[in-house]
């Protein structure tokens, strides 16, 4: 692990001042074991790891279709019986080319779209 830098590094872009970093790193990365100091030595051999961050504009792409099943068990689980989830006739007449799925069950991809990117 000499060296190698922890993946949720990245955290510490929303930190605002060089002491919170400190204080969010030693409290929720910096294992027991190890100096605070060795992820921030100027004399390390290694450079500072790059920190991506998403910027207005940037898009990440993910495809997944998702099927009738997809949204009848989603619906079952957060209790959501809009019928334009389940009605292809009903959301069509609200302006939609078919079933509309949940908003949620998309977002709930998100997590993973993000973490394929970074």
């Amino acid at each position: 692990m000499k060296g190698s830098v922890p993946r949720c590094w990245s955290l510490l872009r929303f930190s605002s001042s060089p002491e919170t970093k400190h204080m969010t790193l030693r409290k929720t990365l910096a294992p027991k074991s190890r100096s605070l100091l060795s992820f921030f030595s100027s004399s390390s051999s290694s450079p500072p790891p790059t920190i991506r961050t998403i910027e207005v504009g940037d898009v990440l792409r993910r495809w997944r279709v998702f099927t009738p099943a997809d949204v009848d068990a989603y619906s079952k689980v957060s209790h959501d019986t809009n019928p334009v989830h389940f009605d292809a006739d009903l959301a069509r007449l609200f302006g939609f080319r078919d079933r509309v799925v949940h908003g949620m069950l998309v977002a709930s991809l998100f997590p993973n779209v993000i973490a394929s990117h970074f």
